[in-house]
């Protein structure tokens, strides 16, 4: 077997042995490759190799795709195809490949109903199509003739069955919510939990979750996340707690606590009310945005 060295700096080849001998794998084949000769080193050192097809077609190949067997076509050779026959899905079973529709493979399959079917292999696969529509056609059934009258569904009571979404086929109830507000929900909506109060249950929960992050971030009375809160669009200085006094023909410095407002003073410059603000943040904000981290944001009394 042919053999030649190899450049001291390779370090991407998987089949180099002792000693710095790299094996040459020309005239071997993988898959329908056959390996001619050795080429130029792509831009990432690797080793490439000039490779004939059994179509005809040549074309460098990576040696490690090779070796590993990711390549073993110019593409001619079509993946292996997935074969369903024998196999279950819902209440279908598969019984053979019928002709194409398009790009789409299609199955002929037999439903536990007996009746059969021809399925598009990927709405088999997806488990959109369970059946012949027999499944359908029994949910459907199931939901029109189900009493709801006096049965709690979370927050709703259904009263009585008023009319039928005759586009889905399926029972309208009108039920009472239990703070007090009468609406009309489909049977599938009730049954499912998708629907369980007239649309107040969500508005409570907002405004829970508001209070509970406002009690987190609370220390001391002094609600934390509202000391890093944005800059107001109406600032015009730039910079929290500094603004333009009209009257005083000078900027402000400012800073709030407590729902109180602290006046840090007048100035000529701005950069100097921006210094005040900056240490007045250091005396009263900081204290409360360590105690933040400190305490892993929990409530301190």
């Amino acid at each position: 077997m042919n053999y030649k060295m190899i450049n001291n700096e390779d370090k991407n080849s998987k089949r180099v042995e002792n000693f710095g001998i790299m094996k040459d794998y020309s005239n071997h084949t993988f898959g329908r490759w056959t390996a001619i000769k050795e080429v130029e080193r792509n831009k990432h050192n690797q080793r490439q190799y000039l490779c004939r097809c059994e179509c005809g077609t040549e074309k460098i190949v990576i040696l490690a795709a090779l070796t590993s067997g990711k390549s073993r076509s110019c593409g001619c050779l079509p993946p292996p195809k997935m074969d369903l026959v024998g196999q279950k899905y819902g209440r279908l079973t598969v019984l053979k490949e019928v002709e194409k529709k398009g790009n789409k493979r299609r199955f002929l399959c037999r439903c536990d109903c007996g009746n059969t079917t021809i399925v598009p292999m990927s709405s088999l696969r997806n488990s959109s199509v369970q059946s012949c529509g027999c499944l359908k056609k029994e949910r459907a059934r199931e939901l029109k003739s189900k009493d709801l009258t006096g049965k709690r569904f979370g927050r709703l009571t259904a009263i009585k069955m008023v009319d039928k979404d005759q586009k889905k086929n399926i029972n309208l109830w009108l039920c009472r919510c239990d703070c007090g507000n009468e609406v009309i929900v489909r049977t599938s909506g009730l049954l499912s939990g998708d629907t369980q109060s007239c649309g107040g249950i969500k508005k409570e929960q907002e405004i829970k979750n508001l209070i509970d992050m406002r009690n987190k971030y609370t220390i001391d009375g002094v609600v934390a996340y509202h000391l890093t809160a944005k800059l107001s669009k109406r600032n015009t200085s730039g910079h929290k707690g500094v603004g333009w006094a009209k009257r005083e023909q000078k900027w402000r410095a400012y800073i709030a606590i407590k729902g109180k407002t602290i006046h840090l003073g007048y100035f000529d410059n701005k950069e100097d009310a921006i210094q005040a603000r900056k240490k007045a943040e250091m005396k009263y904000h900081k204290p409360y945005l360590n105690g933040i981290r400190k305490f892993g944001k929990k409530k301190m009394v």
